[in-house]
Order: C-alpha cells, then structure tokens, then sequence
C-alpha cells in the first residue's frame, strides 16, 4: 500500500516536471477534460495555456519569428538611413 502511493506520488511528480523550450518554461497544466493541456510562462511571467504540446510549440515558435522579422527590420532601416537611402527622422521631445 505504502509503495504504491510512493510510487503514484513519483509519477505524478515526474508529470509535473517543468521543461525549457527556447527560453519558454513549459509545464503540464492537464485537466480531467483536456488531459495534454500544457502551460507556457514568459520571462515577465505571463501563463499561456495551450490545449495541445504541439500548438504551445507553434506559437512559440511563432513568438520567436515575429521577434526576429521586427528587430530586422529595425536593422534594415538603420542601414538604409546610414546609405542616405531613407530621410533621417528627427526625434523631438
């Protein structure tokens, strides 16, 4: 009796188990209704819940894209600004 609760409470807790996925913690948030259901935290410390591992894995990949188009296209405008391509803009406070 005693080894099986140990050995229930062993399972449960490897379920448990948070893991990394390109600096997103993912953790198994599983309900009675929606038994793979992870969940997903950000660095500020936001939760997303996704029905699915697969669909967590897609917007966070998704996030990850989204991140790169934008700091790339900051960097597009930056060089072009520095060829005399595009107008410099004048920042007034």
């Amino acid at each position: 009796m005693l080894l099986s609760i140990v050995f229930t409470t062993l399972i449960s807790f490897k379920k448990q188990k948070m893991k990394k996925y390109r600096n997103y913690k993912v953790e198994s948030a599983s309900s009675p209704s929606f038994p793979e259901m992870v969940s997903v935290t950000i660095k500020n410390g936001v939760v997303k819940k996704f029905v699915t591992p697969a669909k967590a894995e897609l917007w966070i990949e998704e996030q990850i894209a989204l991140r790169a188009i934008n700091s790339g296209a900051k960097e597009a405008k930056a060089q072009l600004m520095d060829m005399g391509l595009v107008p410099f803009e004048f920042k007034t406070a």
